[in-house]
């Protein structure tokens, strides 16, 4: 069965309606933790081309990340979901919502607006047991080679504000396909 995060990062990758979306409403968060979203999230076509898809901030606290999320959607990062998980933990997931063809202005937005959070914020930023940016590509044979990197001074930046990288590859696959789920 796949966990609530992967069918939220699933939604959230393939839906296309632009305006307002309830994740509550389309049965993605608990009631606690709901938090709407605007954006028109399109997906490259998926033709076989590896490609950036965009970077996640992945956060995990013992405490409520409903403040740092507003602080963030202020700043133009937008909280895709902030939620009390069954851990009794809280799980927040941010995309910016600006497009590039490499992960680096979107780590550098959101590093941006860490760096400029002020108390109690950034305390509660410090308590995170994650900080993560997770950085998506679309997988495919095409280009032969690909390859995209971080300037030296971004990754020092991500070091002193104590997060980390991680690197998440999506399969190419037919949209038009569906996954048989494990029960």
């Amino acid at each position: 069965m796949l966990k609530m995060a992967h069918v939220l990062v699933v939604f959230c990758r393939f839906h296309r309606q632009a305006g307002p979306v309830n994740l509550a409403k389309a049965g993605f968060v608990s009631a606690v933790g709901v938090v709407e979203f605007s954006r028109a999230t399109e997906r490259p076509s998926m033709n076989n081309t590896i490609c950036y898809l965009n970077t996640d901030l992945d956060l995990v606290c013992a405490e409520n990340l409903t403040d740092l999320a507003q602080a963030f959607e202020i700043s133009g990062t937008w909280p895709l979901c902030v939620t009390k998980g069954d851990d009794g933990m809280w799980h927040a997931r941010f995309e910016t919502n600006e497009s590039h063809a490499e992960p680096a202005p979107n780590i550098a937005q959101m590093l941006a607006i860490i760096e400029s959070l002020a108390e109690p914020l950034r305390s509660l930023w410090t308590r995170c047991t994650l900080r993560e940016f997770d950085i998506g590509y679309d997988c495919g044979a095409e280009p032969w080679a690909f390859n995209q990197g971080l300037p030296a001074d971004l990754l020092g930046r991500i070091a002193a504000a104590g997060a980390s990288l991680r690197i998440t590859l999506y399969p190419d696959r037919d949209e038009n396909v569906v996954e048989k789920s494990s029960e």
